[in-house]
Order: C-alpha cells, then structure tokens, then sequence
C-alpha cells in the first residue's frame, strides 16, 4: 500500500484520480520494498488481528506490538498479556516491522484506530471482520 495513501487516510483524505493505485514518489510505488510472501502475510496479519481481539480492542498500537514481539515490559506484565495466544508470535519481525503492518492493516481497513474519550488511540477490529 502506497504510503502516501496511507497519510491520507490517517487524515480522512482521498488521493486524486490519477494517483489512486500508485504515487509513483514513495519506496512502497517505486519497488524499492521487498516484499514477502503471500502466505507469510496471511500469517502475520491473522497474528496481528488475533492480538487485538485477544486485547478486546482495549489497547493502542505500541501496546499490541510489545505483546508481539513478546516483551516483558510492566503494561504486558500487569494486565498479564504475557499468557496471551498471540504472545511472542511474531518475535522474528522487528517492532518498525510490526508497526507497518498494522499501518497496512489499517489502510486496507481491517483496523481502525478508536479515539478515547481521552482522545487515545485504541486499535479495533473493523466491520469487515
């Protein structure tokens, strides 16, 4: 997914006509991202997805990271996220890795991003899943 896209998305925007599938500018459009097989996707995405249902859309995107890159820090710790499923299954994948799939997962719309009343962001499930 093209990154610009994805900036316009974060702010409720759409990109005009002729950039629609590619901006032809960013490392995603111009092929200098390598890019991982279709099964592997499949697997890290129903990982991420999995994290946060398990979470019940309660945490924010550095939180569902940690969990799974498998992190000890006192959050996971205390609420005891260390006996989660998801726990760890993604500990291969640097944290910046993680962070950009579910960037993606958020672009393609199977997460969106929930604001608290205190306007901090939570990571939920879509309607599409």
């Amino acid at each position: 997914i093209c990154r610009h896209k994805l900036l316009l998305k974060h702010f409720s925007q759409t990109p005009k006509e002729k950039f629609i599938h590619s901006c032809n500018a960013c490392d995603i459009c111009l092929g200098e991202t390598k890019q991982i097989e279709s099964e592997e996707t499949k697997q890290i995405a129903k990982n991420i997805i999995k994290c946060v249902v398990e979470c019940d859309n309660r945490f924010g995107t550095t939180h569902i990271v940690d969990i799974l890159v498998g992190s000890k820090n006192s959050k996971i710790m205390k609420f005891e996220h260390n006996m989660l499923n998801s726990y760890g299954s993604l500990k291969s994948y640097s944290k910046f890795a993680i962070k950009q799939w579910i960037d993606q997962l958020i672009v393609q719309d199977f997460l969106k991003i929930k604001l608290t009343y205190l306007g901090l962001p939570l990571l939920s499930i879509s309607e599409l899943i």
